[in-house]
Formats: structure tokens, C-alpha cells, sequence
């Protein structure tokens, strides 16, 4: 072979792998204040990037002890998905795309929640369970560190460890995050960054499978507090209207970033 053909298919072939290895780059900043972990997305908004295909805007920050991440979801299917079937933020301390240490919140949807979805039989309505009721239901989120299988519950709310809170409205589910930059569980350390590093972070959620699907059909797309529902199936990808159709309900969003955590000052 030519040597200069070869070097040209070798440098595509890295150049190729390289891509398929890393996500959307963004830039940590240090922030100027204390991060209240509260939902509230006004003190991102300076920062605030959005990915147009997945429709989701995000954003990282970090300090000398931890780790913030904000995500905002705006598109409804990507809402309905993250809280029917459940969402999780990876983390890649080698800045690519391994599913490293995960953040699980909210969790699936339970049986009981999925059977309230079904239509009423004396409306032929679908019902719809308010947001708040089934975020208030889960108190909890899991720390998941597949290498060694663990599996971990600890409180959102935790005053100097992992806080997540999760912000639901009519137009967009707001998640903000904030993370030890070490992690230590018992004998095992989970995580450790450091500011300087390259870290990876996606946002993923959770599949759903066609024996869920039964019941979730008819009625139209809408918040008001409550689940939007979608649709009536129309094969495959978009249906008239520019409703979701079957293929695109049953994928899984996810949305990987990478980014060199700030040094502070």
C-alpha cells in the first residue's frame, strides 16, 4: 500500500474513533456564589448551552469540592421519557463515555402510576396523575456504580454530600445536581475528580418496553401539572401533526457532553 494512502485511512480511522469516543464539548466555570440546589434555573442562564437535535439545554460548573451540573428539558417527549421510564446522569472521569458512576432520578414509573395511565372506562379518557404527586412519591435517588454492581439510595436532599432536585413545569423539567468530587462507600471510592480534569456527563433515560406501551395511547400532549400524554400510534416515526410516532417513543434520549473542570482561583 501506498505510504501516503496509509497514513491518510490511518489518521481517518483515528479521527473517526476519537469522534465516536467523545460528546458535545463545553466549558466548568467557577461560580462567584454559593449553588442553592433548589430547581431554580436563574443563576444558569449565563452559562446555559443548548443541544438543538435533543432539544436540552445544560450547563457545568464546579469548585474545589464539587461538581454542578444543570440540565433542562423542553421537548415533551423527552420529558414524558424521563419520568415514565426514569433518568440518569453518567459520569466519565477518563472524559469519554463510560458509564462510570451514575445518578438515578427519578426512577421508573411504578406498576401503580402505569395502570393510572390507562383510559377510564366510563370516559374513554386517559387518566393522568399530576407531576407533583409522582415526584413527591420518590424521596430518594440511587447511586449506581455498575463495575462493582452497587446500587446505593440516599436522600436528595443531603446537606453536605450528593443533592439532586428536579423542577417540573408545563414548558420544561429542570434538574439540577451537585456532586463530591470524591465519592468513597465504605472500602470502595465511586468517584474522584479533580479541577483541571477532563470529565465526561451524560444524561440518559430509560427505556420503554412494548408491554408498558398497552393503555398509554389517545388523548393530547399537554403539562398543566400533569403528565403529558401522546398521541395515538401512527407506525413509525413522526404521525400527522408532527405527533411521535411508535419508534421514536420506544428510544431511549441521551445526551453526552465532555468538558475540563474549572481551576479555581
Amino acid at each position: 500500500m501506498n505510504k501516503s494512502l496509509e497514513i491518510f485511512l490511518w489518521l481517518t480511522l483515528s479521527g473517526l474513533l476519537a469522534g465516536c469516543s467523545t460528546g458535545i464539548q463545553t466549558a466548568s466555570f467557577v461560580p462567584q456564589e454559593a449553588v442553592e440546589i433548589d430547581g431554580d434555573g436563574s443563576e444558569w442562564l449565563s452559562h446555559l448551552q443548548y443541544d438543538k437535535k435533543g432539544q436540552m439545554g445544560y450547563a457545568v460548573a464546579n469548585d474545589d469540592a464539587y461538581l454542578y451540573l444543570y440540565f433542562q428539558l423542553v421537548d415533551r417527549m423527552q420529558m414524558r421519557k424521563a419520568i415514565m421510564q426514569g433518568s440518569t446522569i453518567w459520569i466519565d472521569p477518563q472524559g469519554g463515555k463510560k458509564k462510570t458512576l451514575g445518578i438515578a432520578y427519578p426512577l421508573p414509573a411504578g406498576r401503580e402510576w402505569r395502570q393510572s395511565m390507562r383510559s377510564d372506562p366510563q370516559t374513554g379518557r386517559p387518566s393522568r396523575m399530576p407531576l407533583t404527586e409522582i415526584l413527591a412519591s420518590q424521596w430518594e435517588m440511587e447511586l449506581r456504580y455498575p463495575k462493582k454492581d452497587i446500587v446505593y439510595r440516599l436522600p436528595l436532599d443531603s446537606q453536605e454530600g450528593a443533592c439532586l432536585q428536579l423542577k417540573a413545569s408545563r414548558s420544561a423539567l429542570l434538574y439540577e445536581l451537585r456532586l463530591p468530587l470524591q465519592i468513597d462507600l465504605g472500602q470502595e471510592t465511586l468517584l474522584t475528580l479533580a479541577p483541571g480534569q477532563a470529565i465526561g456527563v451524560g444524561f440518559e433515560t430509560g427505556e420503554i418496553q412494548m408491554d408498558q406501551m398497552a393503555g398509554r395511547m389517545g388523548g393530547r400532549p399537554g403539562m398543566s401539572g400533569q403528565m403529558p400524554m401522546g398521541g395515538r400510534p401512527g407506525g413509525m416515526g413522526r404521525t400527522p401533526g408532527n405527533r411521535p410516532g411508535i419508534s421514536e417513543m420506544l428510544e431511549p434520549f441521551r445526551l453526552w457532553i465532555n468538558t475540563e473542570l474549572a481551576v479555581p482561583e
